[in-house]
């Protein structure tokens, strides 16, 4: 659990003298005087406030915002996850466990949905040949000329 409005950031500390703190919501922070690297979930106030204790003690530091997913990315991910499909189902419950999976297409079979080059390449390996040939639903690549 975090405070509303924190975000993510990396605190590396290196050398300067050993210290110990807490910021709400996080973990103490301890530093022994050489290589220190956390996560700390802070609001925008406490990125500051961190920042000049840490180089009260003499430390080298970098305090860094966690880096951030671009909106296509979120949503590729969810999508992989399967919490972006909204109503879509896939053609078999084996579909998931195949090869030629790709649920970022319209049609999650790769062998009806992506470019010919992609497929030629693909077929030649032993795992794609083996999922054709046990797939249950081969009428969906089938129908594109599989």
């Amino acid at each position: 659990m975090s405070s509303p409005g924190a975000i993510l950031y990396r605190l590396w500390v290196r050398e300067g003298q050993p210290f110990e703190f807490r910021v709400p919501w996080n973990m103490p922070v301890e530093h022994d005087g050489g290589t220190t690297v956390v996560h700390l979930m802070l609001k925008a106030d406490q990125v500051s406030e961190v920042s000049d204790l840490v180089a009260s003690y003499g430390c080298e530091f970098d305090l860094i915002p966690h880096e951030t997913q671009s909106q296509e990315q979120t949503t590729e991910r969810l999508t992989l996850l399967g919490l972006q499909r909204g109503g879509r189902i896939w053609p078999s419950a084996s579909c998931p466990s195949c090869g030629w999976f790709d649920p970022l297409q319209e049609m999650p079979c790769g062998r009806a949905s992506w470019p010919p080059e992609t497929i030629r390449s693909f077929e030649t390996l032993k795992k794609a040949s083996s999922d054709l040939d046990s797939c249950p639903v081969s009428y969906v690549w089938r129908s594109v000329g599989g």
